[in-house]
């Protein structure tokens, strides 16, 4: 069974920004050298099953990274993020994902084209 709401926080990783995939409206993550950070939502005591469903929904495009996460109290956590992996940045147009473009124009599309992903994964 999955589990349907986590304990979770606002929270920011260092050296990494979110690049739009090109022809898609969610984004891919990438390392950088820069000082450039991320805000983002820390989920708390994934359970293994979930996981391997993000594993599955993630697919070849993507590898999880260990990276550590500042929450807003100042404490840091180690988390883990699904970066793009180097042999697809062709697919990337390093145009930086825009998150308030994407609720207001691709949030929609992204849970029709996705909708099934609930149903169709849980033997995974």
């Amino acid at each position: 069974m999955v589990k349907a709401e986590y304990e979770h926080c606002d929270a920011k990783i260092e050296g990494y920004v979110r690049c739009c995939v090109k022809g898609e409206v969610y984004p891919g993550l990438i390392k950088v050298k820069r000082d450039d950070e991320i805000n983002g939502r820390l989920y708390f005591n994934v359970t293994k099953q979930d996981l391997a469903r993000l594993d599955h929904f993630e697919g070849e495009y993507y590898r999880r990274e260990l990276v550590t996460a500042m929450l807003e109290d100042g404490r840091s956590k180690n988390a883990i993020v699904y970066l793009f992996k180097n042999k697809f940045a062709y697919m990337l147009d390093k145009k930086p994902w825009d998150r308030h473009h994407f609720e207001k124009a691709g949030l929609s599309k992204f849970i029709s084209d996705y909708q099934g992903f609930m149903r169709s994964s849980q033997a995974c």
